[in-house]
């Protein structure tokens, strides 16, 4: 199984630590504190990769980090635990780092196992990230499920230089066009 979250908190709350990276990080259970721990982390670059975390856990542990400038996830799904996708919270957990963070990847839409009653819906907006220059990311993550609702101007940032959207629709193709 994986390793737990408890596990790696404490390597985060070192100074000298500044990338993290795990493989299938798991929810021991629902223990976790709802409210942020009062430790803050000094990790600039977190990765965690095949992973299940549920979304008012993940969160919660986003908003220990406040100097994140590079954030990898990847949802692992049923192979790794039950718990659901729901991008919105990642969305909300990183809402603070608008002033640090510069790479954002965000995988787990290939996941269509939901077990929760809460659906999954769009990250949000990043327009407010000032240094956000690249973006690795599922179409349904960013726009959600109908393109046509969100426009990429209104929610991408001004400092983004590269931007990989995976599994787009034909109806994004629009939304690529320069007038």
């Amino acid at each position: 199984m994986g390793i737990g979250i408890y596990t790696i908190l404490p390597f985060c709350a070192l100074p000298s630590v500044t990338t993290v990276c795990a493989s299938m990080l798991e929810q021991e259970d629902r223990r976790f504190p709802p409210e942020p721990p009062s430790e803050k982390y000094q990790v600039q670059n977190l990765r965690i990769e095949r992973s299940y975390i549920s979304g008012n856990i993940i969160q919660t542990l986003l908003s220990c980090f406040t100097y994140l400038k590079q954030f990898y996830y990847e949802h692992g799904g049923v192979t790794v635990g039950m718990a659901d996708f729901l991008p919105q919270y990642i969305g909300q957990g990183i809402a603070h780092l608008h002033d640090f963070l510069e790479e954002l990847t965000i995988l787990g839409t290939n996941c269509e196992e939901i077990y929760g009653d809460e659906p999954p819906r769009q990250l949000g907006s990043l327009a407010e990230f000032k240094k956000l220059r690249y973006i690795g990311i599922e179409a349904g993550i960013l726009l959600g499920s109908d393109p046509e609702i969100l426009q990429l101007t209104d929610i991408l940032p001004v400092s983004l230089e590269t931007l990989v959207i995976r599994d787009c629709w034909d109806d994004i193709y629009p939304q690529l066009r320069i007038s």
